[in-house]
């Protein structure tokens, strides 16, 4: 196991001045730059007496231009002296540029150094415009600490990544003993810390990584362990989770995802989250919406084993727990991969109808004296798979029925919440701005069993409902198009055969139309009238744990305890 330390090193200027009117009774070499006029020795960077040459993609420059989005490059850095130096790579600062080491096996470009280093970056463009970088170096001779180098103004550090090794100041404990290392096929949460120098410490366990900010000396960290059984725990030590809002590996633009197009390589594969006010619940008041983890694309690492049945994670909820569908059975330790036909039943009539309106647009999941035979169906499901026994797992979340700001469109149909959002009501297409929600707007339409912390109608008998059509777009799934641009046969909710999501998307003149998911995995919608299979969904307690074993995989899956 590797551990890195960023070092955030304060950058005063009259320290600078300071120190380098000190460097003749220190012995040190702290200077700036002396860069030549020729493009040859542009890329050779003078300190003091010392000498640097740098490269960039294998070019002797010291600069380079880079687009929006992200991009890597490979920096080397040469020592044209005859002795060993400390030195730390910097770049102009700019509030539209950020640079990190893209990822832990590469070397660091810092440090002592003869001959030469050289290391992938990671540089993030945040801006729309092409922007050029300029590389720097700041250091000096190897007698005095590499963390008293001093970053002067204008100029911004790349984080340094400081190995246990290098500083040998952290002692861990794991359940109150003593190790010297962390057990890479574990999963650890930090519960607890102390810094000699009042350091902040973190600890990421998707890399299995250390953090240690605000400290510029050496110092002594003693931190606490515990191996973590929580599901959440296991699904973010084996995943990386990206802001929806940012580019990743599989985001292809600096503007993030977009939901108006289907999940590809490109446009969102693996675990993402938003804390956007406007897409999840505000829980505790203050004005942020709670954190939901979700997957999209076409991931395989989101199979639970839970009640004796397959289970796909879709999200977690915003109060922590996880919201997963029904994924069949498990059979000879393996689940079903995706697209396998997984549905409990087909059902027809699978919503309310009426020859006005006002009981689809009311009641179209229950309205307290009926229910719909989709409910009927998975709650009779719900008792007959034996998951009634493990109800004290299984979380008390609102399944929504959105039926909010119910709009005039094409032939004067009305249409509801999800198809205002995702559609073009007017030409009954996908909507080239398509924005889902993971929010409820209306109480009514927030369907709890009763007892619930959310505010939902507590209409529901048992804690179980279907996918949404927002949850299905967040996914990877896009609004039918007949060119074929929405078919998506490789997002994980992607089956076979179509089936039914829980919200009404239009009323027509005379019968109801809900949104559906097809069997080439675009999101559609089908009249009531036509038959189409049900997959429940379910939500587990966020402290529910599992075996430490399971990675999430259809052979490999995470097993609930």
């Amino acid at each position: 196991m590797k551990y890195y330390f960023k070092s955030k090193s304060k950058k005063y200027l009259l320290a600078t001045i300071l120190l380098l009117s000190l460097c003749p009774l220190l012995g040190l070499t702290y200077s700036t730059f002396i860069f030549s006029s020729n493009n040859y020795r542009a890329s050779e960077m003078y300190i003091g007496s010392l000498l640097y040459s740098i490269k960039i993609n294998d070019e002797s420059v010291s600069e380079i231009k880079v687009k929006p989005g992200k991009t890597e490059i490979v920096i080397e850095v040469s020592s044209l002296n005859t002795v060993s130096t400390n030195y730390k790579i910097v770049y102009e600062s700019n509030n539209n540029i950020s640079i990190k080491y893209a990822n832990d096996e590469n070397e660091e470009t810092y440090g002592l150094i003869m001959t030469k280093r050289k290391s992938t970056l990671q540089i993030t463009n945040n801006s729309e415009e092409e922007i050029t970088v300029k590389f720097n170096i700041m250091g000096g001779y190897n007698t005095n600490e590499l963390s008293e180098v001093i970053i002067p103004d204008k100029y911004t550090e790349i984080p340094d990544n400081y190995t246990k090794y290098d500083i040998n100041v952290i002692s861990m404990y794991v359940g109150g003993k003593s190790v010297d290392e962390l057990d890479d096929n574990k999963v650890y949460k930090l519960v607890d810390y102390s810094c000699t120098n009042g350091e902040t410490v973190t600890y990421d366990n998707a890399t299995n990584h250390l953090g240690i900010e605000g400290f510029n000396k050496k110092t002594k960290c003693t931190v606490y362990f515990e191996e973590s059984n929580l599901l959440i725990d296991h699904i973010l030590a084996n995943d990386i989770a990206y802001r929806d809002d940012e580019a990743s590996k599989y985001v292809n633009s600096p503007k993030g995802i977009n939901f108006a197009e289907i999940s590809s390589d490109t446009n969102g594969k693996g675990l993402y989250y938003t804390t956007n006010p406007d897409l999840t619940e505000d829980l505790d008041g203050d004005e942020y919406g709670e954190i939901v983890y979700y997957y999209r694309g076409a991931v395989e690492n989101n199979n639970v084993v839970f009640g004796g049945f397959c289970w796909r994670i879709v999200r977690t909820n915003e109060d922590g727990s996880i919201r997963m569908r029904y994924n069949g059975t498990y059979e000879n330790g393996t689940c079903p991969t995706t697209g396998t036909d997984v549905k409990i039943n087909d059902t027809t009539y699978a919503f309310y109808e009426s020859s006005d309106n006002e009981k689809y647009n009311e009641y179209i999941w229950e309205d307290g004296t009926g229910e719909s035979l989709a409910k009927t169906t998975i709650d009779a499901w719900y008792i007959s798979s034996g998951l009634v026994n493990y109800a004290n797992q299984i979380a008390n979340v609102p399944y929504c029925a959105d039926k909010s700001n119910p709009t005039t469109g094409n032939k004067n149909y009305t249409f509801y919440g999800a198809a205002n959002r995702l559609m073009d009501i007017t030409t009954i297409s996908a909507k080239s701005d398509a924005q889902p929600t993971y929010k409820c707007a209306d109480i009514e339409d927030k369907h709890t069993v009763a007892g619930d912390s959310w505010g939902g109608n507590g209409k529901l008998s048992k804690p179980i409902g279907l996918l949404t059509a927002d949850e299905v777009a967040f996914a990877g799934g896009r609004m039918y198009q007949s060119d074929g641009s929405s078919d998506n046969k490789t997002y994980y909710l992607y089956t076979s055969g179509g089936y039914w999501t829980m919200g009404p998307l239009r009323w027509t003149v005379s019968y109801a139309t809900s949104f559906s998911v097809r069997a080439t995995g675009s999101l559609t919608h089908h009249d009531v009238l036509d038959t189409l299979g049900l997959l429940p969904v379910i939500s587990l307690k966020p402290e529910v744990t599992v075996a430490s074993s399971g990675t999430g995989s259809y052979t490999n899956p995470y097993v609930v305890e």
